[in-house]
């Protein structure tokens, strides 16, 4: 039963764009405030020439601090409903086609709440982690390598 869901699961499009919203969310979240003018930016402003050239990019986030700073305000948000989508969906279609009363018959009620259960968390899973290794690979293309100080 845990494989069948995974297979409708990962092969349904939602997953993927679920993904791509958790990576773009990771994305807008305050990375670096500065400190002339409070102003806050996040990964799409600092990929910005004119903030490259000027003096705040010697004292803004490098790709460590970024990783390391975990997930910004919007994802505490939101986290909880984009990881849900792929499955509402899928779960939504099964009680549309009727079909789930034939399927605990033939699996049995505890296989298939378990089942449902373990899909659930894996791909509730796959689709923080994926989002977020997005949000690692843009930063480590953006945002410059880690600083070492020397005092």
């Amino acid at each position: 039963m845990f494989k069948n869901e995974l297979k409708k699961i990962y092969t349904n499009i939602l997953i993927y764009i679920a993904i791509l919203v958790t990576g773009l969310i990771f994305m807008s979240g305050t990375l670096y405030r500065s400190v002339m003018d409070s102003k806050e930016y996040n990964l799409f402003m600092l990929t910005d020439e004119e903030f490259r050239g000027g003096d705040e990019w010697d004292i803004a986030p490098d790709f460590s601090q970024a990783v390391m700073s975990g997930p910004n305000s919007y994802m505490n948000i939101f986290s909880m409903i984009i990881v849900s989508i792929p499955f509402t969906m899928l779960v939504s279609s099964e009680k549309k086609n009727s079909n789930t009363r034939f399927e605990i018959i033939r699996v049995g009620r505890f296989k298939y709440t378990l089942g449902k259960f373990l899909a659930v968390i894996t791909s509730g899973g796959t689709v923080m982690v994926a989002g977020y290794l997005i949000y690692v690979i843009a930063c480590y293309f953006i945002l410059p390598e880690t600083r070492t100080e020397m005092f």
